[in-house]
């Protein structure tokens, strides 16, 4: 019978491939067809779009593809380099959050361009989009510093492990509440509320580009939903049951359990 760490390797292997090449190769078509219409340059719900889909790449580029490497290599990288230990969750958590950010903006820039609210559809700017985007950028590079400071390798297990036991514990619950739920929340509400501003209005400034960007919105969010909700039930279930001893077996269906979501939750970001 196969085991459940090689049936982990080999899903990460080829199915963290398949999103690692058609994730590349959306988000750099996405970034070329915004910035080579004008129009689109100067909306701010396309705009919000280029910074997550930049920062997508990285995310792909930083952690999946070194994840990938390792099942295809049958290493751990993070178990030789002190510095890759490091910079893993540094990429991970502002590469991370910076795209469902600026998805969280697009949303409620829809909501604001499609209201009947004249002073709602004012804040639709481009010039807000840049301070605000510029703003939440500084804030999530200066927050992903903290695990460089807070992880390395551990000289007694060889692995890469917090220093701090109690930012071990903020790191699972910013996980679980920031990364995974609050974002979609946020995402969800205002997706909802732009789809009703649109069927309740006739007419709309801008329609026909605020109906594409809208169904574009609407389809991030769905990926976003299906990609991450997994990941946070399952780390969620890790916090919950962290001092609960475990059996072998347990423990494996939990690793295993951990490596399809991680891998699923990049459809968030591809």
């Amino acid at each position: 019978m196969t085991s459940l760490p090689y049936i982990g390797q080999q899903f990460t292997l080829y199915v963290g491939l398949y999103f690692l090449i058609t994730g590349l190769t959306g988000s750099i078509m996405l970034i070329f067809i915004f910035i080579s219409v004008f129009s689109y340059r100067r909306t701010p719900c396309t705009f919000y779009f280029i910074i997550a889909t930049v920062h997508d790449c990285g995310q792909l580029i930083a952690r999946l593809a070194p994840y990938v490497v390792s099942a295809y290599l049958n290493i751990d990288i993070t178990r030789i380099s002190a510095s890759w230990c490091k910079l893993r969750f540094f990429f991970a958590t502002s590469l991370g959050a910076i795209p469902l950010t600026c998805a969280c903006l697009a949303t409620i820039d829809q909501f604001l361009v499609t209201s009947q609210n004249v002073r709602f559809r004012q804040w639709s700017s481009i010039k807000i989009a840049y301070r605000v985007c510029s703003f939440f950028i500084i804030i999530w590079w200066l927050h992903g510093a903290l695990w460089l400071y807070y992880q390395n390798i551990s000289p007694i297990t060889g692995t890469c492990v917090y220093l701090n036991s109690n930012f071990h514990v903020y790191a699972i619950i910013f996980v679980f509440s920031m990364l995974c739920f609050i974002h979609i929340i946020i995402m969800a509400t205002f997706a909802c509320l732009a789809y009703r501003n649109i069927h309740k209005t006739a007419t709309l400034s801008r329609q026909n580009v605020d109906r594409q960007m809208t169904m574009m919105v609407c389809i991030q969010v769905f990926l976003i939903v299906i990609g991450l909700s997994p990941y946070g039930i399952d780390i969620a279930h890790i916090f919950a049951t962290s001092n609960i001893q475990k059996s072998d077996d347990r423990k494996a269906k939990e690793a295993w359990a951990a490596t399809i979501t991680y891998i699923l939750c990049f459809l968030a970001y591809g």
